[in-house]
């Protein structure tokens, strides 16, 4: 994993280098938001997606004035948040307990909230179009590989009680044994999500580059991510008899991150190509 990280890092550093020398370049710089949620799905209670926001700093360079690529750095914060208010069931046939059970995680007005910061690297190729003299429309798309810096859950209300049913002859319900994952919590509590170390995205945003002198212009536009791989390291089972936040147990599947927004910026130029920014373009 460090090897890759020390290597996506020094793509990026020779793109930043090579401003001085591009054919036609420039550097935007962008602040943005919306709908920023973590995406999963739980087996029981509402999910409620979240907004964020996101800070970008890019560099791109365009060939022949039109197509080229782009890499910069990237913050987004996302946010999410689950209600539960029911009984979740599953059955147990653990050889050393001799008999099968039903082991059931009792929600009473659960209410839990999740929060993602993410470095990211976005590497992607990039389009050119010129709307008219003042007006250039910039689009791309490409891959993100995040960092995950701030990976938290926090509970706000309610409790959890796990319990053993053994049902046809014995019809018992067993309560409070800690020792074997058998407990009831009430307490406020907050803690980190244990994530990957590393995850991937794919990304799309268009923006409008309307010049405000010759050397930068502001810029605005929109933003879409769609995570590829888990955030989350592990989904343990609720039998453990310690509660990490209900995305690092088995309540939930696989969880991305996502963003939808609206971005603002500037846009600087560096160095103008021959004929991108002064010619006809597209």
């Amino acid at each position: 994993m460090k090897k890759t990280i020390i290597a996506m890092c020094v793509v990026a550093l020779s793109c930043w280098m090579g401003v001085a020398q591009a054919e036609d370049n420039l550097i935007n710089i962008s602040l943005g938001g919306g709908w920023h949620p973590i995406q999963y799905e739980a087996k029981v209670g509402s999910v409620s997606s979240g907004g964020g926001a996101m800070f970008q700093c890019q560099y791109q360079q365009f060939f022949k004035g039109h197509i080229g690529y782009g890499v910069g750095l990237e913050v987004d914060l996302h946010n999410a948040s689950v209600e539960i208010n029911e009984t979740f069931e599953s059955e147990i046939n653990d050889p050393v307990v001799g008999s099968p059970y039903q082991f059931r995680v009792v929600f009473d007005d659960w209410k839990e909230s999740q929060t993602l910061l993410l470095a990211e690297l976005p590497v992607g190729i990039y389009g050119d179009i010129r709307v008219n003299k003042r007006t250039n429309l910039i689009m791309g798309a490409g891959v993100k590989v995040g960092l995950p810096l701030i990976k938290t859950y926090e509970t706000k209300s309610g409790s959890i009680e796990t319990k053993a049913y053994f049902g046809e002859k014995l019809d018992v319900e067993v309560v409070d044994l800690p020792h074997h994952g058998l407990y009831e919590d009430d307490e406020k509590r907050s803690g980190k999500i244990a994530t990957n170390t590393l995850c991937t995205s794919l990304y799309a945003d268009m923006m409008f580059c309307v010049k405000f002198n010759e050397v930068s212009q502001l810029h605005c536009g929109l933003y879409f991510t769609r995570g590829l791989t888990d955030l989350v390291e592990s989904h343990e089972s609720m039998e453990g008899g310690k509660y990490n936040g209900i995305l690092n147990s088995d309540l939930v599947g696989e969880c991305l991150p996502m963003s939808l927004g609206l971005k603002l910026g500037v846009t600087i130029v560096p160095s103008r190509g021959s004929e991108r920014r002064g010619g006809e373009g597209w």
